[in-house]
């Protein structure tokens, strides 16, 4: 069913007299005093708190753009069917994850962690063995490919599944409070023949869609300035961009954007990869389907469809930041900066001028991220490269959105495997470069520190 959506189109006003629409203005021309911190995602921002906040769509379209921009939430939202059905949407499995692309990203939001002995829904988890294929990315796991695949049509058995539990480490803070850390422990089960010994295996939950448009319209240039490789200032943060392939245009060398590794290079990619691997449905993008029957040869999905639900993710809107004047949330702002949040979680970036499609084009926006990669530490590392990403490494997830998560998802798990329940705890786990941000977290009073979370609770 397609969702209900909310037309909301910003036009704000400073002071009485002056009015400044942003879409007017060169990004350069604009400096902190200028710009609005409610508007995360500049004009593409929509003030709705609601359980439907992830999923508006931004302004600016013409008729047209908005008739292929719902196409591709029908797509987003529909079941998919095996081929031999009579129906819009068919070629599921043989082998895959989920039924359509919403019943993992809940709202247009991030998925959900199973409790200990529940069944995978919105989380899955990448495969590979050690090395690199021609193009510079994981090596598929004979038999099982790039993902493992826990659901399957009939007649057909999965390729197995996977077992969560957790333990639990306990960490002080320096005013003695003690804080439990949820740890996963994973076990394959039920597997269909036997799993390589040297196997790399990665947990991902379902991240959120929305604001994609904005950070794939983000300029290199911005995304290359907070770039430090080899550490040359000294400050102990070496974000490093993962250079990746881009499967449509059969080029290397691409800044990865999109992804808990950054190892995908725009939406189109992300659309094509995640109908392959989540719902078994090939394209003429990827054409063969990475599953034990290595079956291809047969585009199940037109580009019409890919199209439009590419154009659906670029087009959805970012919610507003909220209660920015309360004197604790600035407080709570200020803190994240001094403890050295914000090295990472960069707030500020410019998207780059596209005449082309104007409704993106030459926005100051206010992700929280760097879209860099960051060595972690070896408390979340995952030990399974890609591209030019480390097994310790990480991007820096956007917070923007974060405040709105328990209401549109019902749940406050974070990082890439959901297993910090709170802020607090995700700021715990954090280690490697992060670790004096995390350690100058520590330190704070009580009060500072829920300053810190009621600033992230507004974003």
């Amino acid at each position: 069913m397609i969702k209900p959506k909310t037309y909301i189109y910003i036009t704000f006003f400073l002071l009485a007299t002056t009015s400044i629409i942003y879409s007017c203005r060169k990004p350069q021309t604009l400096d902190d005093s200028e710009l609005d911190e409610r508007m995360s995602g500049g004009d593409c921002t929509v003030f709705d708190e609601s359980a439907g906040a992830f999923g508006n769509v931004i302004g600016g379209l013409t008729d047209e753009d908005q008739r292929v921009h719902d196409v591709g939430d029908g797509f987003f939202s529909k079941t998919f069917v095996p081929f031999s059905t009579n129906s819009p949407a068919v070629g599921l499995g043989p082998l895959f994850n989920q039924l359509s692309c919403a019943r993992c990203h809940i709202n247009e939001g991030r998925g959900t962690v199973p409790a200990s002995g529940q069944p995978l829904q919105s989380m899955f988890f990448k495969l590979s063995v050690p090395g690199v294929d021609a193009y510079g990315a994981p090596l598929p796991v004979q038999g099982y490919g790039i993902q493992l695949q826990d659901k399957s049509i009939a007649g057909v058995n999965p390729e197995g599944t996977m077992q969560i539990s957790y333990s639990y480490l306990s960490e002080k803070l320096a005013d003695g409070t003690d804080i439990q850390l949820r740890q996963p422990i994973y076990q394959f089960d039920n597997l269909y023949t036997t799993m390589p010994a040297n196997v790399l295996y990665s947990p991902r939950i379902a991240r959120p869609n929305f604001g994609m448009g904005l950070i794939e319209a983000i300029s290199e240039e911005s995304i290359l300035r907070n770039a430090d490789p080899n550490d040359a200032n000294g400050d102990g943060i070496s974000g490093k961009v993962n250079y990746v392939y881009d499967y449509i245009t059969r080029q290397g060398n691409c800044i990865g954007r999109i992804g808990w590794k950054a190892a995908v290079p725009n939406i189109k990619n992300q659309v094509a990869k995640a109908l392959n691997e989540d719902i078994g449905i090939t394209t003429s993008i990827f054409p063969v389907e990475y599953e034990t029957t290595q079956q291809g040869g047969k585009i199940e999905l037109p580009d019409s469809i890919v199209k439009a639900l590419t154009f659906y993710m670029k087009t959805l809107a970012v919610p507003a930041r909220r209660n920015v004047k309360d004197e604790t949330v600035k407080l709570g702002q200020k803190l994240f900066k001094a403890s050295g949040c914000v090295k990472c979680h960069v707030d500020k970036h410019e998207t780059a001028t596209d005449v082309s499609f104007k409704p993106l084009s030459g926005q100051i926006i206010r992700p929280y991220s760097d879209f860099l990669l960051h060595d972690m530490g070896p408390a979340i590392a995952d030990g399974r490269p890609e591209f030019d990403a480390s097994g310790y490494e990480w991007r820096t997830p956007p917070l923007w959105g974060i405040g709105l998560n328990q209401r549109v998802n019902g749940n406050t798990n974070l990082l890439h495997d959901g297993r910090a329940r709170n802020y607090i705890e995700a700021i715990m786990w954090h280690g490697g470069e992060a670790q004096t941000a995390k350690d100058n977290f520590k330190k704070l009073t009580k009060t500072e520190r829920d300053a810190l979370v009621k600033f992230l609770e507004s974003l």
